[in-house]
């Protein structure tokens, strides 16, 4: 009885104090960024606004990070020059997460020049495993597309480290050089009519 009432009342002080960090980081985020978490800014966004650096948290150095994939395979950024590369953050115990993930790899199935790479801040592998085996047939055959890497995140070393990111989903999108482009905090509907518009036409620009 006294050990579940210590696990209870250790749940409660994490739960806290994961609510404390948020509410800091909210507190100091730009306008836009306040916005966009409390979903006001909706996926028209993706497509309409202009940012600035200092409201949407623009990295201008990003360095050339690797990354280890769930069948071990090794990437750099450098390996995706040339293509688009969209990089959701994500873990398997986020609910909005979880409704992104099967729309995420839609997407990536209807536009195969482009790189989805799901960073995962999940404690360990085992529960992404677990997470994608428990997936629909369909949604389980879309996690071994060739332009769709799913890896596990050490110790936020890209996510927090390198791209600030802090509450989940969010997602970053570099273009075909590996510089950013857009960084969207919370979930979106991806297979929406003008999400699919603006990746053709970001694509496109490089083509021509």
């Amino acid at each position: 009885m006294k050990r579940n009432l210590l696990i209870f009342l250790s749940v409660l002080v994490f739960v806290f104090v994961a609510d404390r960090v948020m509410n800091y980081y909210y507190d100091r985020a730009p306008i836009d960024k306040k916005m966009a978490l409390k979903g006001e800014i909706s996926q028209t966004a993706l497509t309409e606004t202009k940012e600035t650096p200092k409201a949407m948290g623009k990295i201008t150095d990003i360095p050339n990070f690797a990354l280890n994939s769930l069948d071990g395979k090794a990437y750099h950024l450098d390996d995706f020059k040339g293509k688009i590369v969209l990089m959701n953050f994500w873990a398997t115990w986020c609910a909005p997460c979880v409704v992104e993930f099967p729309k995420l790899l839609k997407l990536a199935k209807a536009h195969p020049d482009m790189v989805v790479v799901l960073l995962s801040s999940d404690i360990g592998r085992k529960n992404i495993q677990d997470f994608i085996a428990r997936q629909p047939q369909e949604i389980g055959a879309l996690t071994k597309l060739p332009n769709v890497i799913i890896a596990k995140d050490q110790r936020s070393a890209v996510t927090a480290g390198i791209f600030q990111t802090y509450k989940l989903p969010e997602t970053v999108i570099l273009d075909q050089d590996g510089q950013f482009m857009r960084k969207i905090v919370g979930d979106i509907d991806w297979l929406a009519a003008d999400i699919q518009d603006y990746f053709r036409k970001i694509s496109a620009q490089r083509e021509d």
